[in-house]
């Protein structure tokens, strides 16, 4: 198998909604995801109203350097 790119979702995949915090394995697969030399790219569902609040989640939690 040829993997070439890993698409991930925020809420459920990598952000824990319920906590407001990033799953505590999230980091750890990007970062193995980047090693392996995978494309990434990170999407999520969400209505205009909510752009913003989403983009500044992932501002905190460091990871958008991943994508």
């Amino acid at each position: 198998m040829n993997i070439q790119g890993i698409i991930f979702d925020w809420n459920g995949t990598l952000w824990n909604k319920a906590e407001q915090t990033l799953f505590p394995e999230a980091v750890e697969v990007l970062e193995h995801c980047k090693n392996k030399g995978y494309k990434i790219a990170l999407l999520s569902r969400m209505s205009n109203e909510h752009f913003e609040e989403k983009k500044e989640q992932i501002k905190e939690t460091d990871i958008a350097s991943y994508f």
